[in-house]
């Protein structure tokens, strides 16, 4: 899709829960970067199926013992992608070795503290959850690393979080593109990069293509299973997929929205071929949605999203004013700034 770009106050992104995903501004696009990918650590590893990996590091770590195999039952359901570590330089040649995705570092046990100042700054890492019984104990930490937060040691607490951490991830790894305003104020393809006439092509492909919904899905969940999304998630997603909308489903917090957001943006064709029947479903129920709604609308209406830029990517926005923004995923907008 390509919008006008226009410079204003910044706004807070409030994009509402699934519940409300009915009143939320929705749409199709098609990008001009494709964002790079890195499918897999090491020759013959799983894909890495969403923009993030989750990471236990724990001098003491028992795999075996019920309170982390609880854990790990729960946090899986949010992170397709678990490693354990008990060494601190194994952790650390491993996050090294991640190119592209974001990781979220879970420290506990009696080495916790000798592991922030090897990864701390290390560009891969969002966030450091620092488990602990006693977060008083542990507050100043949150002063001298920034990207620590201390949480209780409660699978509800770390999920809580986790899922926010999640969910602002998601949301600000989508690429963007910028396209300067022309003074004839006419845009020709020749001022777009060659990566967004190429998923232009990909999108129609994978919109006009005809399969079966039903032998699509159990493709689907074989190729999941494959690269370890959680079981649970995947019999969820079968026995419920038919009884509620595609919209739903890309705003419920499930494995669906974090891989197809990896997908697009990544153009990992393999991926988007096996979602292809849930990208056609939910294009579908927007056309029918805009075609509903689009008399009610007579007059042009803004909407918002906020979004995390770099530096380099704010100051290519401010100047390109009144130029174009191109973007190639599904957009979650609201109608308010607030």
């Amino acid at each position: 899709m390509v919008l006008r770009i226009s410079i204003g106050n910044k706004t807070k992104d409030t994009t509402k829960t699934s519940s409300e995903s009915t009143k939320q501004v929705t749409t199709t696009t098609a990008t001009s970067t494709a964002a790079h990918s890195s499918s897999s650590l090491r020759s013959g590893e799983m894909k890495i199926m969403q923009n993030f990996l989750l990471i236990w590091f724990d001098g003491n770590i028992d795999k075996n013992h019920k309170d982390f195999q609880d854990y790990f039952t729960e946090l899986r359901n949010i992170v397709s992608t678990f490693e354990k570590f008990n060494d601190v330089n194994r952790c650390a040649e491993y996050l090294r070795r991640i190119e592209f995705e974001k990781v979220f570092l879970i420290v506990s046990g009696t080495l916790n503290k000798d592991i922030l100042p090897l990864v701390h700054d290390m560009i891969q890492i969002d966030t450091i959850f620092f488990l602990t019984r006693d977060k008083n104990r542990y507050k100043q930490l949150e002063k001298k690393w920034s990207k620590v937060q201390i949480v209780s040691a409660s699978v509800n607490s770390i999920c809580k979080r986790l899922n926010k951490a999640v969910r602002e991830c998601d949301h600000n790894v989508v690429p963007v593109s910028f396209v300067p305003k022309r003074t004839s104020m006419e845009t020709t393809f020749d001022q777009f990069e060659l990566s967004f006439i190429y998923s232009i092509l990909i999108k129609e492909i994978i919109l006009e293509t005809k399969e079966d919904d039903t032998k699509c899905m159990k493709d689907l969940v074989a190729y999941c299973s494959q690269q370890n999304i959680s079981e649970s998630q995947l019999k969820h997603f079968q026995r419920k997929y038919h009884r509620k909308s595609p919209i739903w489903w890309y705003t419920y917090e499930c494995f669906l929205f974090s891989m197809l957001n990896k997908a697009v943006c990544s153009m990992d064709l393999e991926c988007m071929s096996k979602l292809g029947f849930f990208i056609r479903n939910l294009n579908r129920q927007l056309e029918q949605l805009h075609k509903e709604q689009s008399n009610a609308y007579k007059k042009r209406i803004t909407v918002y999203r906020g979004q995390e830029l770099n530096k380099e990517e704010f100051e290519d926005l401010i100047n390109m004013k009144d130029g174009l923004l191109t973007f190639n995923n599904f957009f979650r907008l609201v109608q308010n700034n607030m």
